[in-house]
């Protein structure tokens, strides 16, 4: 074949690839996404933001430390005694 002749034979068109998209081409994110979820996963969505919510901040007003004073000060003397736990709470 000739470099300035076309190749003769049968021709296949190529494939084109798609192009991924980028942040760009999202646009800007809002609440409507929420409202697209099935029923069961927006409830799923609300618990784990509530979750989050109650880890987050708490579900008391008084410090943690006034609330429940600790007689360590090492997370060393926690693993090697575990028992100093013991009544303590332990969910933030």
């Amino acid at each position: 074949v000739r470099p300035d002749r076309d190749a003769t034979g049968r021709h296949y068109q190529g494939r084109q690839r798609r192009s991924k998209l980028s942040a760009d081409d999202e646009g800007e994110v809002d609440a409507e996404w929420i409202r697209k979820l099935p029923v069961d996963m927006r409830t799923t969505l609300m618990q784990i933001m509530n979750i989050d919510l109650m880890v987050g901040s708490g579900d008391g007003n008084i410090d943690g430390m006034m609330l429940y004073p600790l007689n360590f000060t090492s997370i060393r003397q926690v693993l090697e005694d575990p028992s100093v736990l013991d009544g303590k709470r332990t969910e933030a």
